[in-house]
Order: structure tokens, then C-alpha cells, then sequence
């Protein structure tokens, strides 16, 4: 049975199926056809910390804004987390937009989240994408999800 709650917060949420020891909330942004999710150890959602999600799901598109630059930084000094030239990411990271899409957004407990960038025109982190990582508002890294598994 497929458990869906309005949230005061987050909006209305719907519980995945998942693997035994991971619990997974699904949302929508506003004004998109993108989602969200949550991941917890529990299935109880008051443990996810919706006072800190609530403004970057509102606020997605300056979020998303701010990983493409952080991609932006990181292609120009690790070329190599690209699997690119030097050249070649000097040249990408002079473009106007980065040729990254269809961002999702994942959080986690204790203010660590992520967006994963699923699309991309450079093939980088086929099928899964470009994951870039946050504690709170610090940039933990950015992978190459394409040795990932399905869960």
C-alpha cells in the first residue's frame, strides 16, 4: 500500500519501496516536473530535518545554480573527475550553461545532501550522472556515478 503524506513543509510526499535498511521519501519541486527525495534509516520522516530542506526545495533552481558552478570550479582544477583534457575543460567551463540536466535532488540525515545531475551532452557518468555533495552549505565533492549500482 502505497503511503502518501502532506507534509506542512515539504509538501506532499510519497513512501518508496526500498531495500530493507533504506527508507525513501519522494517529492515534487514547485514549478517543475522535477522530484526530491529523502533518505533516512527509518521510515519515521520526522527524523529528516525539513527546517533545512524546506528552503532548497523552494529555492531549488539557485541551488542547482550554485552546483553548476561548483561543477564549473572543480572542471578546471580536477579535469580528471570529468574524464577530460585540460583543454577540453577549460573550453566547457567557459560556456554560458554547462551541458548538465534533469537535476535531482537527495537528502540525507544531519544536513548532507546532494544534486544528481541525470542528464548530461558529455556522456560523464552514464547511467546514473553527476552527483555534486554537500554538508550543509560545503561542498563535500563531485562523482562520477557511472560504477554505481541500481538500488
Amino acid at each position: 500500500m502505497t503511503e502518501i503524506v502532506n507534509h506542512p513543509k515539504l509538501g506532499k510526499l510519497e513512501y518508496l519501496e526500498s531495500p530493507e535498511q533504506i527508507h525513501c521519501w519522494h517529492g515534487e519541486l514547485e514549478d517543475s516536473e522535477l522530484g526530491f527525495d529523502i533518505i533516512l534509516e527509518t521510515s519515521k520522516l520526522d527524523q529528516a530535518d525539513a527546517d533545512f530542506i524546506a528552503p532548497i526545495i523552494q529555492n531549488w533552481k539557485v541551488y542547482e545554480e550554485k552546483a553548476l558552478e561548483d561543477m564549473r570550479e572543480k572542471m578546471t582544477t580536477e579535469p580528471e573527475l570529468f574524464g577530460l583534457s585540460k583543454e577540453d575543460a577549460k573550453r566547457l567551463s567557459k560556456l554560458e550553461e554547462l551541458p548538465f540536466g534533469c537535476p535531482q535532488f537527495t537528502f540525507y540525515e544531519n544536513k548532507e545532501w546532494a544534486i544528481i545531475f541525470l542528464e548530461n551532452e558529455l556522456g560523464i557518468g552514464e547511467p546514473f550522472g553527476i552527483s555534486v555533495n554537500y554538508d550543509g552549505d560545503k561542498l563535500v565533492g563531485v562523482y562520477d556515478l557511472s560504477d554505481s549500482e541500481e538500488i
